[in-house]
């Protein structure tokens, strides 16, 4: 399965990280899946279903993407509070921390974008007149802002959208949250950030769509990161792992459900319980090896590539099952549908990772392809020492 890996570009690995990842890339694949089989069920259908407990949770799988933007938060974080915090770590370099996002993320959504612009012009969804300045406005990830709405050319791109919003100031957010040496007063800067955050997102969200689908409605969620990055730096000192972290991890990776149930402020509660959880995570004995193992953390690092695929696989596939089941219950047909979409999901996926997303998670993957074609010289450019994981450097 070293295939199936993903590429670091400094050598560093935290596999638990990608752990979580694979379980926010589940929720979210499983509330697609949710949203498609009441596409194909008649009106009324969701009301009839509400009480039952599969479909109550999977509605709510929509929180993997939070998830994923705490995960994003300390991803970033970690070299620039290494380099604060640790002493002695190298600063990061501004220059290929943007190329590197640029490098690597850009290539397979581009392709996602045109794969699927394509696709819908060919199955009769839209023309390339009617469909191009949605393609503009999603190349440039300004598709929410302009239009106020998710993507038509590839939906799930409004997330990307708020991610790129943050990689752009990332490094501003990090000089600002570990300018200070005293880690008290440097995390309650932090906690006051979140909870500003937080408030900033109560009051915007209602008022229009492109607040909702902008980085101002989840910037808590990323600063959870930057402070949980503070902590994971801190710990490398300290790394004792314990039972009862394990509690807390499960307890914290649950309690959203709880208060959505209970319908608590999500803006305040959700991303210091994913941020307990999340550390709670690493000083862990048995969560931390169970999200660590290689099926696990595998499919957890193709997330971006799930992400990108999985809506079209599963409204493609939802076209020849929709019939199976029909009138089973929510649960038998929500069952029927996993074990049918849910390993075509992955096998999609796993094509489109190893084709065009892990390439691209070698950092000198463009030079190669310019020597390639003859545009540079046939010497290979200076390599990039691999760096151990004591230097807490890691690849989004």
């Amino acid at each position: 399965m070293i295939q199936l890996r993903r590429v670091t570009s400094s050598g560093a690995y935290i596999p638990e990280v990608d752990g979580v990842r694979f379980i926010a890339i589940l929720l979210v694949v499983l509330y697609h899946l949710t949203g498609d089989i009441l596409r194909h069920s008649p009106a009324g259908y969701a009301h009839s279903v509400g009480s039952n407990p599969f479909f109550w949770m999977s509605e709510r799988g929509i929180f993997g993407i939070q998830m994923f933007f705490v995960v994003s938060g300390f991803v970033l974080a970690l070299p620039f509070a290494a380099n604060r915090l640790a002493g002695g770590r190298p600063a990061p370099n501004l220059k290929r921390y943007y190329l590197r996002r640029l490098t690597r993320l850009e290539p397979p959504y581009l392709c996602a974008l045109f794969l699927f612009l394509m696709l819908k012009i060919l199955g009769g969804r839209g023309t390339l007149a009617s469909l191009a300045p949605h393609l503009l406005a999603s190349i440039f990830y300004q598709h929410n802002l302009i239009y106020g709405a998710p993507s038509t050319v590839e939906f799930v791109a409004w997330t990307l959208e708020i991610e790129v919003q943050f990689y752009l100031i990332a490094p501003l957010v990090a000089a600002i949250a570990y300018r200070s040496h005293h880690s008290l007063a440097r995390r309650a800067g932090i906690v006051a950030a979140m909870l500003i955050s937080a408030a900033v997102a109560t009051s915007l969200y209602p008022l229009s769509p492109r607040f909702q689908l902008s980085l101002l409605c989840s910037f808590q969620y990323f600063v959870a990161g930057f402070l949980l990055a503070d902590l994971y730096v801190s710990m490398r000192h300290d790394s004792g792992e314990s039972l009862a972290w394990d509690t807390i991890a499960i307890a914290g990776l649950a309690a959203p459900y709880l208060w959505m149930y209970l319908a608590l402020p999500m803006d305040y509660c959700a991303p210091a319980t994913l941020l307990l959880a999340y550390y709670a995570i690493f000083r862990s004995v048995v969560v931390r090896r169970i999200l660590s193992v290689a099926p696990v953390s595998i499919v957890g690092g193709m997330c971006y590539s799930i992400y990108l695929v999985h809506n079209y696989v599963i409204a493609a596939a939802g076209f020849l099952t929709e019939n199976l089941g029909a009138g089973l219950s929510f649960s038998w047909r929500f069952g029927i549908q996993s074990l049918l979409i849910l390993p075509l999901v992955l096998a999609v996926s796993m094509i489109f990772f190893i084709a065009i997303e892990r390439p691209c998670m070698n950092p000198d993957w463009t030079g190669r392809v310019a020597r390639w074609l003859g545009l540079l010289g046939r010497a290979d450019s200076p390599g990039q020492t691999a760096v151990p994981i004591g230097q807490v450097k890691t690849d989004s």
